[in-house]
């Protein structure tokens, strides 16, 4: 009995060694081959070594430690929609829309920044017939490659209009047979457009091509119609007639717009003087001649509207001009003191898209949600005069977007913007004095 009490105390005292630290070691003899032990993050293994069972060196094992569970991200957890934020003015205490349809406080019967819209200018058309009239000129043929840039800036100019009329525009372009383009016996350089200045009158080069066009168009099917030199490198640019009506004996042409030099096949070009003879908007640019060499700033409504620059894309208010903003997509502030308001992107097909501040009659403070670079949402801020002319800067617009937690002084409000998501933004809009 003695002899088994001494088998079992070494047994027991062996199979304890294997959970101690000290009792592995590397080199050691190992009872079993196969087996493993871990001892201080390191994991032997019982191998033959000639004839006896010894444990290896070892190898590291990674901690075990078990990974917390993760906690859930804030930007998947489901945002607030803020167009349901509780802050947000409502309608029945804001202004009247019609309070904020600024007139036109200059004297021009053509393009105009205010309300109400001539009689003549296009009204939130569903579909526009546009005739393309190339012409050759006795020193420079419309050619081929001139045809390809042109269907090819119109496509585009299409797709544009098609954008900020929310889907609701659809332009057709006609081009006649080469038969039917027109031949002028004078060259591009007797008409002036060779060294063309700024702001110069090119009316009788339209003049000529439409009274020396075939019998067999007929201009009454047609909304507009784009007057089309062939390419040449000295000078372009466009020029727009808008509420000019050239009779025929085949019907009047309407809605013309020219285009000559460097400045054929360019979407730019077609889709800002489409802005004029169609819509009668005005150039928000600043005219510079002789007579104005430079201003402190050219382009003060910046980049943010075709008339002012060469992006694609129209302001706000202009889409109201044009009338592809109902009266229930804009709200008009006047004297509340204090409102809050969520706008989508101004390029979406739903939800409030613009707020109009009516400072004066002829003077207007506007608020749009724009993306610039990236997608953030942020708050265009613009002022908008009918009082200065077309071409003398109507309206300037601030460069940069304002973004969540910005704060704008301006013309005795304050506007702090509270909050954006993909959508749109939420700002308030607080009268100072």
């Amino acid at each position: 009995m003695k002899r088994i009490a001494v088998v079992l105390s070494f047994v027991l005292a062996f199979n304890s060694g294997l959970v101690a630290n000290g009792a592995v070691k590397s080199g050691t003899a190992c009872k079993k081959l196969g087996i493993t032990s871990t001892v201080s993050g390191i994991k032997f293994t019982c191998i033959k070594s000639g004839i006896k069972l010894i444990w290896n060196k070892g190898v590291k094992v990674k901690s075990s430690t078990p990974t917390p569970s993760a906690k859930p991200s804030t930007s998947a957890k489901s945002q607030p929609d803020l167009s349901e934020d509780l802050r947000i003015t409502n309608v029945s205490q804001l202004s009247n829309p019609q309070i904020c349809k600024t007139i036109d406080l200059t004297e021009r019967n053509d393009v105009n920044n205010g309300f109400p819209r001539s009689s003549a200018a296009l009204q939130a058309p569903s579909l526009v017939k546009i005739l393309i009239l190339p012409i050759n000129l006795a020193d420079v043929p419309f050619t081929d490659s001139d045809l390809s840039k042109v269907k090819s800036a119109v496509d585009k100019t299409s797709e544009i209009y098609k954008t900020i009329s929310y889907g609701k525009l659809k332009m057709e372009f006609t081009i006649p047979e080469k038969s039917e383009w027109v031949t002028l016996n004078k060259t591009a350089d007797s008409y002036g457009i060779v060294e063309n200045k700024p702001q110069q009158n090119n009316e009788i080069v339209v003049i000529d091509a439409i009274a020396a066009s075939s019998s067999k168009i007929n201009f009454d099917l047609y909304d507009g119609v784009i007057v089309e030199t062939g390419f040449f490198k000295s000078s372009g640019g466009g020029q727009g007639f808008p509420g000019q009506k050239y009779p025929t004996a085949h019907g009047n042409a309407k809605g013309v717009s020219f285009e000559f030099g460097t400045g054929v096949g360019q979407w730019q070009t077609i889709a800002h003087e489409f802005g004029h003879s169609l819509f009668f908007l005005e150039d928000l640019y600043v005219f510079l001649n002789s007579n104005r060499p430079s201003v402190p700033d050219p382009l003060p409504a910046g980049r943010w509207d075709m008339m002012s620059s060469s992006e694609p894309t129209f302001f706000g208010w202009s889409r109201l001009l044009m009338g592809y903003l109902e009266d229930s997509e804009f709200r008009c502030v006047s004297d509340q003191k204090e409102s809050t308001h969520y706008l989508t992107n101004i390029d979406s097909k739903t939800g409030n898209k613009l707020v109009l501040l009516n400072i004066k009659e002829g003077r207007t403070l506007a608020m749009e949600a724009r993306t610039a670079y990236d997608s953030n949402q942020g708050l265009l801020v613009y002022e908008i005069d009918s009082s200065i002319n077309h071409g003398d800067g109507p309206i300037k617009a601030q460069k940069k977007l304002l973004y969540e937690g910005d704060l704008l002084t301006v013309l005795g409000y304050a506007i702090t913007v509270k909050a954006s998501d993909k959508k749109g933004l939420l700002f308030s809009l607080t009268k100072l004095i």
